[in-house]
């Protein structure tokens, strides 16, 4: 998040990080966006901590799997359901459970259609350092894919632009996770929504699945991989050094700022 808020915008890095500025709070029926994120990574962690890889998930009866995905969802949600400060009503939960249960039987319908894989790693803490500052970060998943690695983070919807395009990557968790494992060779971010799947990534490999595109043929990429490094280096010593104007990189993260009485970015100062 410190490195993905000094590409968007200095200022809100040193806010949120420094200051340890923290948005209003608001009030929601039932989970708000980040509880619902946590009950996401939740399912598909106990999912595949049972499925183990993709020969399991194929090897399953329909109503076998089904089960297994209404045991994930059950559990997940448990301790929202037991929390004194949600109201959580009936029909919200009755909403809340058909919306999960479509997004889990579509993500895995997606996985099947995959190359063989096995499950290396899910949702584990790392520890990197960049310009001196040790990061923690954590993985939602790493799969082993013929000899190579695949790491994938879940979002509820994607990034704008895609951050191994850009110079200042807004989203840069997927570039961090490549530095912690030479074997990476694909980086792909998947959107669970209920009922429609998205992905949204780069491969060392030509793959044949929609949404993940190779490097070009004259790219190597360890080269990449430098870039990156480079890249997220140079964003953790403006941090460091205490570089924090308020210089969003585009419009529209103004819109999205919950500081802007703090900055007070184009606002006429003079007496």
């Amino acid at each position: 998040a410190l490195l993905a808020n000094q590409a968007k915008c200095p200022f809100r890095a040193f806010a949120t990080h420094r200051l340890h500025a923290t948005p209003p709070l608001t009030v929601t029926d039932g989970p708000d966006l980040s509880e619902r994120g946590q009950v996401i990574h939740q399912i598909m962690e106990l999912l595949w901590q049972r499925l183990g890889n993709q020969r399991n998930l194929l090897t399953l009866t329909h109503e076998a799997l089904q089960q297994e995905i209404k045991d994930v969802i059950n559990l997940a949600l448990k301790p929202l359901l037991n929390a004194p400060k949600h109201g959580f009503p009936p029909l919200v939960q009755e909403v809340e459970l058909s919306r999960l249960h479509h997004m889990v039987n579509a993500c895995l319908e997606w996985e099947k259609q995959r190359p063989p894989f096995e499950i290396e790693v899910l949702e584990k803490n790392f520890m990197i350092q960049l310009a001196g500052i040790d990061f923690r970060v954590r993985i939602d998943r790493l799969d082993s894919v013929a000899g190579k690695k695949w790491v994938i983070d879940y979002k509820s919807s994607l990034p704008l632009n895609k951050p191994w395009n850009e110079e200042r990557p807004e989203a840069p968790q997927l570039l961090l996770y490549t530095l912690l494992d030479s074997n990476i060779n694909t980086l792909l971010f998947l959107q669970l929504k209920a009922g429609h799947i998205i992905c949204s990534g780069l491969s060392e490999d030509n793959l044949s699945i929609r949404g993940i595109n190779p490097i070009k043929k004259d790219e190597q990429w360890s080269i990449r991989q430098g870039e990156w490094h480079q890249q997220l280096t140079e964003l953790a010593t403006e941090f460091r050094d205490g570089y924090c104007p308020p210089r969003p990189s585009r419009a529209g993260i103004c819109q999205q700022c919950d500081f802007p009485d703090l900055c007070r970015i184009g606002r006429n100062l003079s007496p």
